[in-house]
């Protein structure tokens, strides 16, 4: 399976594809001074005319010259429409489907990564991708309502998904999220996320057993703190850099996958030799002296990634993703309530108007949400009148999420993808 997944992509990365504002590097029209596109020595390279619609992070460090990397030929941003070859990343994968991970973390292709990291003053040696481990551990499982639900365990955020919904079903209140209970849903949000950066981190250094956080006594304290309202935070729109994609059969296999480089352009780093973009997640790490998610090495950051599946009486009900940083709980919340409380179909619970309280980053000082330009005039007022300042961003935008959702039905898969994305959906 991955020696067929990578192949694909090896020829795709061979042949090229063309650059679109929403495809491949995703060049935008928006002006960036001369100067704003850095190599690691500082040597500038060329005026790009054409940047993300999220901004490339200043500087954008290449570990080589310019005109030695397939993203930047000749030193020049690729033009929109013009091909976009990556022969580097396709010689990468090609070796990845060949040999496995190891071809990365223990054979040629992690030596010369390493190597032209350290080019680039990144302090990451072949012995540190040798000590990678990958755990296999058994999902966090919640039920809501019917379903038995499944997500990945911390390090990931996953928990908060079913501390949002266990408390929607505590506070007995409405879940639509146009309904009359907007306000408290969004507090719902607030206190597990308060929660997740209370505790998450890597598992190995977490205070709390990740059980515990979903426990009654716990869930118990979380919902008097949405009595209490406590404030939110501000929310803040994304600069990201991820994708999710769900997939499954007839037989009940399922896949939930999210590939993420954490912001656009990951760390603003591209290794050449490789054609590897290395990404930030260690972004998500704490300073506070004594937190479990405190910077230091060897230990894995809390991250946001949460793919999610829902069995009902031991069958495969639905399987959910979407991207959205910190988001990504009551995204997936908003989704799965839709479909299985208010009868949607997968394409019109992905589709729907969405509001997010905090945006898509950790909690901060200002109670407010960020909403989309067509959610209704009365859940505006209720989110309003509950406290909260609403940000309005424009209809179908990007800022609240990208999700998808298939369901298993009497009839078959039934499939939904984002509007808001440029993916698809396919059942058959």
């Amino acid at each position: 399976m991955l020696a067929d997944i990578t192949r694909a992509a090896c020829a795709k990365n061979r042949v090229g594809d063309r650059v679109t504002h929403d495809v491949g590097i995703g060049m935008a029209a928006q002006s960036l001074p001369m100067g704003d596109l850095h190599t690691a020595q500082g040597d500038v390279i060329a005026g790009a005319e054409r940047v993300h619609i999220e901004p490339v992070p200043d500087p954008l460090q290449i570990v080589q010259q310019p005109q030695d990397t397939d993203v930047f030929p000749g030193g020049s941003a690729i033009a929109d429409g013009e091909i976009l070859g990556q022969p580097a990343l396709a010689a990468t994968l090609d070796a990845i489907a060949a040999e496995g991970p190891d071809a990365l973390y223990r054979g040629e292709i992690g030596r010369r990564y390493a190597a032209g990291l350290a080019r680039a003053g990144v302090p990451i040696v072949p012995g540190d991708l040798e000590a990678h481990r990958a755990d296999l551990l058994p999902p966090l499982r919640s039920r809501y309502r019917e379903l038995d639900l499944s997500v990945v365990p911390p390090n990931s955020q996953g928990f908060v998904l079913l501390q949002i919904l266990a408390l929607v079903e505590r506070l007995g209140i409405d879940p639509d999220p146009f309904g009359p209970d907007a306000a408290i849903l969004a507090r719902i949000v607030g206190a597990a996320g308060a929660d997740r950066d209370r505790h998450l981190a890597d598992p190995d250094r977490m205070v709390v057993h990740p059980s515990t956080l979903l426990d009654d006594g716990h869930l118990a304290g979380l919902a008097d703190e949405v009595r209490a309202a406590a404030e939110p935070a501000a929310p803040r729109a994304p600069s990201g850099d991820t994708i999710a994609l769900v997939t499954a059969d007839a037989e009940g296999h399922a896949v939930s996958l999210i590939q993420s480089l954490f912001d656009g352009f990951g760390s603003g780093i591209l290794e050449p030799a490789t054609g590897i973009v290395a990404h930030d997640r260690g972004g998500c790490f704490t300073l506070e002296p004594g937190h479990p998610n405190e910077l230091r090495g060897g230990a894995r950051p809390a991250h946001t990634l949460m793919p999610a599946l829902a069995h009902r009486e031991g069958r495969l009900a639905a399987v959910a993703g979407t991207m959205g940083g910190y988001a990504q709980p009551q995204i997936n919340a908003m989704t799965l309530i839709r479909a299985f409380d208010l009868g949607m179909t997968p394409g019109e619970s992905v589709a729907a108007p969405r509001w997010l309280a905090y945006g898509m980053e950790p909690s901060s000082a200002r109670p407010a949400v960020l909403s989309e330009g067509d959610v209704p005039g009365p859940t505006v007022t209720a989110l309003r009148d509950g406290g909260f300042e609403v940000d309005t961003v424009g209809v179908r935008d990007g800022s609240v999420g990208h999700a998808h959702l298939i369901r298993m039905t009497e009839d078959g898969l039934a499939a939904g993808s984002d509007p808001r994305s440029d993916g698809g959906a396919l059942a058959g």
